[in-house]
């Protein structure tokens, strides 16, 4: 994970450059507690890149959309999951979204990281195995 943590560092160093702000960081006792809360509550076991991002920025915005901060991603991962669907599992965590465009997410089954449609996640614009190549997406500036 030291590698992904330079990633992050060496992105926050450009941020300026492309675009991207970042926000003050969520504290790992707050994570620890966060990550429980997605465990019991969405039935959710999510990547640890996502935890550790969370608590270097507790979100992100760039020209392409943003990334949920810690109580934005229980909130609509619950009104997705809990609220409006009767599936046993969550087949994805919504971790962001582009406007009413796109949205970013985590896919259990494939285990990969996504830029879909809005609504639509079989509809794939990105896919990458790691979280460090989403970020890289999301900040990339629209061409």
């Amino acid at each position: 994970m030291s590698d992904f943590i330079a990633f992050l560092e060496t992105m926050k160093k450009q941020a300026d450059d492309c675009g991207v702000a970042f926000y003050p960081p969520t504290q790992p006792s707050e994570i620890r507690d966060w990550k429980q809360t997605v465990i019991d509550e969405l039935k959710m076991d999510i990547p640890d890149e996502i935890s550790i991002f969370l608590t270097f920025t507790n979100g992100l915005h760039t020209d392409r959309g943003y990334l949920f901060d810690a109580d934005s991603f229980l909130e609509q991962n619950a009104c997705v999951w809990l609220d409006e669907s009767h599936v046993e599992k969550a087949e994805y965590a919504w971790l962001g979204t582009y406007g009413s465009m796109d949205m970013y997410i985590f896919d259990f089954e494939s285990r990969q990281y996504r830029a879909t449609s809005l609504g639509f996640p079989d509809e794939i614009y990105f896919s990458a195995p790691t979280f460090e190549e989403l970020l890289s997406y999301i900040t990339r500036p629209r061409e």
